[in-house]
């Protein structure tokens, strides 16, 4: 084990299948989007390292997937992502590539995630399965007994603006604002309005899908709406 970029492919014994899912904190909308570019020295760049290993190996693989955040095909990143893909074509891979959703799968998340299928010399094809739709929501999983710990309010209230504001536990300061109307729907439903992050100030609805999680700031993440007495 150790850093991919000290791994010499003449070195690596011959598999069918390659798996090559590359850091995303330099491509997803909740990073600083510096980019993938060969020569950005980013975390994000540690894909092209995979290309190397396919040039320098004795026999190429079948079969490589690569899987990535959905903005990698945003227009900030398209340019680059053609770049990788012409890399793969020349190395000898017919390409198969599409944004999935876990929603679209059975799991009631909505997690859009780009998958990049790469087959040596075409010798099969490929298809993406097709969608199944999902008969869940985010409340069929989570737990009815849980430690008040985890509770960020408690059940005092007061409306204003046609909005439902809770106080953090011992916290004034810390405003969590509720819209009824899009918790019934399901949907982002309020924000923590002290948070300075867009994506951890949101605040979900149970009756509809669990949202991404994200891997930075786990410390102040996720918050749903429970209803309780």
């Amino acid at each position: 084990m150790g850093s991919i970029t000290k791994i010499k492919g003449i070195d690596l014994p011959y598999c069918d299948l390659w798996l090559g899912g590359f850091p995303c904190q330099d491509i997803s909308c909740a990073g600083k989007m510096k980019g993938f570019d060969l020569s950005s020295s980013t975390r994000s760049s540690l894909g092209w390292e995979m290309i190397r290993l396919l040039r320098e190996v004795k026999e190429k693989p079948k079969y490589v997937i690569f899987e990535n955040v959905a903005n990698i095909t945003s227009k900030a990143f398209k340019d680059t992502l053609e770049l990788f893909k012409q890399d793969l074509i020349d190395l000898g891979y017919k390409l198969y590539d599409e944004v999935l959703n876990a929603v679209d799968y059975g799991i009631p998340q909505t997690r859009k995630r780009y998958f990049l299928i790469a087959i040596l010399d075409g010798a099969s094809n490929f298809k993406f399965p097709d969608k199944i739709g999902c008969k869940k929501i985010f409340q069929d999983y989570l737990e009815t007994n849980v430690d008040e710990r985890y509770f960020l309010t408690n059940n005092k209230y007061r409306r204003c603006n046609n909005k439902i504001l809770f106080n953090k536990k011992n916290r004034d300061d810390i405003v969590y604002e509720i819209d009824e109307e899009k918790y019934l729907k399901g949907v982002c439903c309020g924000k923590d309005k002290k948070c300075k992050f867009a994506q951890s100030s949101r605040v979900f609805s149970p009756k509809g899908y669990a949202p991404t999680l994200t891997a930075n700031n786990t410390g102040d993440n996720c918050k749903i709406v429970v209803e309780g007495d």
